[in-house]
């Protein structure tokens, strides 16, 4: 019989995305952004780094999570079209 298994000494994952943008619906010749970063550097919107067994052997996992602030607009007129979209027409009567 022989027995396999895989041994993970170091293990190291990073995720990284650079930018996030959310455009609503357009209005006279205009449309907006509602959400984008804050700031615009070169660094990640958001970072991600997950160890198992770190070379310092402090832990054996870890997890540093890194975030950028983010803009958000509130804009009505793409909100009420997104509610619109999951509303249950009139004709249709659920139950609780």
């Amino acid at each position: 019989m022989l027995d396999m298994y895989v041994l993970c000494v170091f293990c190291r994952a990073v995720m990284q995305i650079q930018g996030f943008t959310v455009f609503g619906l357009k209005q006279d010749n205009t449309v907006p952004q509602l959400v984008t970063s804050k700031e615009q550097d070169s660094r990640a919107l958001l970072d991600v780094l997950f160890e198992k067994n770190p070379v310092d052997e402090t832990c054996d996992q870890r997890i540093h999570v890194t975030s950028k602030s983010l803009k958000v607009v509130y804009d009505a007129h793409t909100i009420n079209k997104v509610v619109d979209v999951f509303r249950a027409p009139r004709e249709v009567h659920l139950d609780k």
